[in-house]
């Protein structure tokens, strides 16, 4: 069986969402993603994209795609 991971499951989910896929963006690294996530969430926010901040925060990126209210473009 192949291993798959979130990141995979939420491709594939928004590659089948009408109106086509939104963009990800990821933050990887060992210290310090959770400020750098925030700080660049704060930043596209204040740019005029609409930007959430999940993952390693208290909102899944699957929940987030998954739901209704979550990153609607």
């Amino acid at each position: 069986k192949p291993l798959r991971t979130e990141i995979d499951l939420a491709a594939e989910f928004e590659a089948d969402r009408r109106g086509g896929p939104r963009p990800f963006l990821a933050i990887t690294g060992t210290d310090g993603k959770t400020t750098v996530t925030t700080l660049v969430t704060a930043i596209m926010n204040a740019s005029g994209w609409r930007a959430e901040d999940v993952g390693n925060t208290d909102l899944p990126l699957i929940t987030a795609i998954k739901s209704s209210a979550a990153l609607n473009t």
